[in-house]
């Protein structure tokens, strides 16, 4: 090929080398290289500086190296198309590569668009593109960090990383319509140090049915932040994300797990996030494995639930198997199972509103707001239910407040082995609780027995931000230790209030001490 010190406007073609089958050690402008090959590594260039021109249909073949289209130097406004890598890819080993198209290449090892480069961006969106490119693992790009970049319609079909294998960091990026064969249609990233930032992740796949495969927009990764996570499928679990170390300020929409448990994330711990409509489906298999509509096997802390569904046996609308922080999860639904927002999932200071459970009216199907689980300070309302537990089924309730939840077999409030201590449950359509244990609580049922200790069946005259008024529900509830540590969270109310009032010794019953005037507005 070439090798001089600059070579401008030329076409370089059929040539064959060692190493650098079209160039090398020199600087490329506004030249085409096409059809060269190297027998070790870069089969369009080696160690060029290559800016403003077209490398296509060229290859490398060492199983070591890689870079058929250009092994290390630097890459600038550049088009790639059409060139084969066996191992690495297309662009290998560069320090830079800036502004370019890297389409239709291909890859046997890692990375069949860009691979083992230092740094990948774009300086203003739509001038770095990598897109329609294949390879084992990361169809589009393996390691390095990647900015503002279009990362499109890549595949790894056979293995992980549609998109992205192992990044380094990815920001500013649209991640779209990459497709993996096993784990992060969008990003595998399992070394767990990367952070994604400002990326919108949308219509990626993840198409293996194997037990604990997932993660269709991102496997792993150690932090997202300020991310879009939308309409991502995975054919297992967690369709928006999986195994993600934190999410913060996410959020997850319409992305869904096939067969599997987590639509919108799996064993993942989510702050200040929105779910949105995500969607956990099992194809009619075992319901005891799958379900979360928008998160399974997390924690989440200050986080939105809404419109989140399960169906073919799976349980749980929004959260499975999880613990949450001050979230608010409403008009969320299981479609054939339990726990229309929650299944076995413990809450403090949350709000489950007008969450439901099996609308088509199967009585097995119990728990329109929650089923199982411990709840500190939540509040359950207006939720229903077809089977039993309109408000919630089984469960361990610690100040909690039920109230206008609705269902059709005379189990409106709280249903099953469930222990309430502290509680207030009343004004519930359809129906009496039956609450196997309780202590210092009321509760909406037809007689109080003996495992109802120091409870009353009195109106509590909860007030327009669900506050009760009744002398028998006011201060009467009973103490614990943690409700006057202020590092424990139980110990403020739903409100943000202290568990227990100035001047008193015992909390109210319910999830409020005091008058939540934002909350109460919230409501109506």
């Amino acid at each position: 090929g070439a090798r001089s010190h600059v070579v401008a406007n030329c076409v370089i073609r059929n040539c064959y080398a060692q190493r650098g089958g079209g160039a090398a050690h020199l600087t490329v402008i506004a030249s085409v290289i096409t059809n060269c090959t190297a027998k070790v590594a870069g089969g369009g260039t080696l160690d060029v500086t290559l800016r403003d021109s077209l490398v296509a249909d060229c290859s490398s073949h060492n199983s070591s190296f890689g870079g058929g289209g250009a092994y290390s130097g630097s890459v600038s406004n550049c088009v790639f198309r059409g060139n084969y890598s066996i191992n690495y890819g297309t662009i290998c080993n560069a320090s830079k590569v800036i502004d370019s198209v890297v389409t239709n290449n291909t890859a046997t090892g890692w990375g069949g668009g860009v691979s083992l480069c230092t740094l990948t961006f774009g300086t203003a969106p739509g001038k770095m593109v990598i897109a329609d490119n294949k390879a084992g693992r990361g169809g589009g790009v393996y390691n390095g960090v990647c900015s503002n970049a279009f990362v499109h319609s890549n595949k790894a079909a056979n293995d992980s990383g549609g998109g992205f294998y192992r990044p380094s960091g990815v920001f500013g990026c649209i991640i779209s319509n990459n497709v993996a064969g096993s784990h992060g249609g969008g990003i595998y990233e399992d070394d767990y140090k990367a952070e994604i930032r400002d990326s919108v992740i949308v219509a990626n796949k993840m198409t293996s049915t194997s037990e604990n495969k997932g993660g269709a927009g991102v496997y792993g990764c150690k932090r997202l932040v300020h991310c879009i996570l939308k309409d991502n499928i995975s054919s297992r679990d967690g369709g928006g994300c999986s195994v993600t170390t934190i999410a913060t300020n996410c959020v997850f929409i319409g992305n869904i797990a096939n067969f599997g448990s987590g639509g919108g994330a799996k064993s993942t711990k989510a702050y200040d996030c929105k779910f949105i409509g995500n969607w956990s489906d099992r194809a009619g298999s075992a319901a005891s494995y799958s379900g979360g509509g928008a998160l399974y096997s997390g924690y989440a802390e200050h986080c939105s639930f809404v419109g989140n569904f399960v169906t073919n046996g799976c349980w749980g609308g929004a959260v499975r198997e999880s613990k949450l922080y001050a979230c608010a999860l409403t008009n969320n639904y299981s479609y054939s199972g339990r726990g229309g927002a929650l299944y076995d999932t413990s809450t403090t200071n949350c709000l489950v509103i007008a969450n439901g459970c099996c609308p088509n009216g199967r009585m097995t199907d119990r728990g329109g707001g929650a089923t199982g689980g411990w709840h500190y300070n939540t509040l359950f309302a207006y939720n229903t239910a077809s089977g039993a537990g309109g408000g919630a089924y089984e469960g361990r309730f610690v100040n909690c407040t039920f109230t206008g939840n609705t269902n059709a077999s005379a189990r409106a409030g709280i249903e099953g082995g469930a222990l309430a201590v502290n509680v207030v449950s009343w004004g519930n359509v359809g129906g009496y609780d039956s609450v196997t244990t309780a202590s210092n609580s009321c509760l909406q049922v037809k007689t109080l027995s003996a495992a109802h200790v120091d409870c009353v069946n009195v109106d509590p005259r909860l007030d327009a931000g669900l506050r009760p008024h009744a002398r028998a529900c006011k201060h009467t509830g009973l103490f614990f230790d943690w409700m006057t540590d202020e590092a424990d969270a139980r110990s403020k109310d739903l409100a943000g209030n202290p568990r227990i009032a100035d001047g008193a010794e015992k909390p109210n019953m319910g999830c409020y001490e005091s008058l939540p005037i934002g909350m109460m507005l919230l409501l109506r």
